[in-house]
């Protein structure tokens, strides 16, 4: 028997164990410093993530994502070097939420019903919106799932709140052994893009495995009945010898001009995305505890040479990088030379990382890197020919904080850009 003392502890512990994972999440905060011309920009970000309850136990679960954002220096001018979508939104402080929903779990025929605001990541394009979600659970040989959205479109960028509606339907099953096969339709509506036109997207994707070590994966989408892209992945890993190789390709079919932002994000602030396509192949060798070799090739081509510009190029580019662990004082050295080629005359770059980590736990990293095209989707800009300068300190303290410090020196043929970025995550 047990005694009532020993019951009460044992109660204790059985409580304290049930709840000690009802609620985690995280809080990040980060100060950005740039510099570039003789221009500044100083940004605070705080990002918070919380999740309440455990989705094995638990008959409903919440989530919670949000972001702040203050310019503290007040450099939002749109002649600005440092001018970005978020400083469209006018104001020094900028609150987005990213997810604020609740989830059941324990429903017979449902896996998963979600309501709130929410994003899909498994949808061909990541969708946003506030509005209800569901998805059955597997059944029959082929472990067949179907899933169904509605909702109203959340743009995080856009003035005010937006009433275009978006819903969708997908169903995912196992057609034969190994494999993994969905469908998905997507129905968007954007007003101030599109007036009264709407876009339908319908995407396929394959998922087979061939043996223990071959994946492929294949996709292919329609956008209003059209080809709009296609893509394959293999990859090939041998944990015994430590050998992977990758090999990708991916068609663009359409030109990306208007559609709903959630197609084509960046059309009205860059340019329009011509039809192309692209190969990539990547081989990667271990060698014992201390080598590892890794080589590359990739080409781009558009399908119509006239529309090579800003954001549209063809290229090639090969590289090889090699790196070596356990050297002298810990250290861990790494070395790529690569050569591009975009149309006029290559370009023979390298890189290097010398790293070390310390006896606090602490992982200090110097470098660079070479980049013959550099787009920053936020600043709506790309810059040619950037040598990137990094040194980077990042530290883990206990179970729950890590500490990061980073600077990188731009250098390309317009303005060189200086960053310094200060960052805490604390989890829990």
């Amino acid at each position: 028997m047990t005694s009532g003392g020993e019951a009460s502890a044992l109660g204790a512990v059985l409580s304290e164990d049930a709840t000690s994972n009802w609620l985690h999440g995280s809080l990040r905060t980060r100060l950005r410093a740039r510099e570039r011309d003789g221009e500044r920009d100083l940004d605070l970000t705080t990002s918070i993530a919380l999740d309440g309850g455990d989705a094995e136990r638990d008959g409903w679960t919440w989530r919670l994502d949000g972001q702040v954002l203050l310019d503290l220096d007040g450099a939002g001018d749109p002649d600005s070097e440092f001018y970005s979508l978020a400083d469209a939104q006018g104001g020094a402080a900028q609150a987005y939420l990213y997810e604020a929903y609740a989830e059941r779990h324990d429903s017979d025929e449902l896996a998963s019903l979600r309501l709130g605001r929410q994003s899909d990541w498994e949808t061909p394009v990541l969708l946003a919106f506030d509005g209800v979600r569901a998805v059955t659970r597997p059944s029959g040989k082929a472990r067949a799932e179907l899933g169904g959205y509605a909702g109203r479109v959340v743009r995080q960028y856009d003035d005010g709140a937006s009433d275009d509606p978006v819903f969708g339907l997908w169903g995912s099953w196992r057609p034969w052994r190994a494999a993994r096969l969905r469908v998905d339709w997507v129905h968007l509506e954007d007003e101030e893009r599109l007036g009264a036109d709407e876009n339908d997207l319908v995407h396929g994707a394959l998922a087979q495995t061939l043996g223990e070590r071959l994946r492929v994966d294949a996709a292919w989408s329609w956008l209003e009945g059209a080809d709009r892209d296609a893509s394959v992945r293999a990859t090939w890993f041998d944990a015994e010898e430590d050998l992977a190789l990758v090999a990708t390709w991916k068609r663009l079919f359409q030109a990306q001009g208007v559609l709903a932002q959630e197609l084509d994000p960046f059309t009205e602030a860059l340019l329009d995305q011509a039809p192309y396509w692209e190969a990539r192949l990547t081989a990667s060798k271990g060698f014992g505890e201390r080598w590892r070799f890794e080589a590359g090739v990739e080409a781009r081509r558009l399908e119509d040479d006239a529309d090579e510009g800003a954001f549209n190029h063809d290229f090639d580019r090969l590289w090889a990088t090699a790196a070596v662990a356990r050297l002298p004082l810990e250290l861990e050295f790494a070395l790529t030379g690569e050569r591009w080629d975009g149309g006029t005359d290559g370009v023979d770059a390298w890189g290097a990382e010398l790293s070390r980590r310390l006896a606090s736990g602490a992982r200090l990293s110097v470098g660079t890197d070479y980049a013959l095209y550099k787009v920053d989707l936020f600043q709506l800009e790309e810059r040619t020919d950037v040598r990137t300068w990094f040194a980077r300190w990042r530290e883990q303290r206990g179970a729950g904080w890590s500490w990061d410090l980073g600077y990188e020196y731009e250098d390309d043929p317009g303005a060189d850009l200086h960053t310094l970025r200060i960052g805490g995550t604390w989890s829990f």
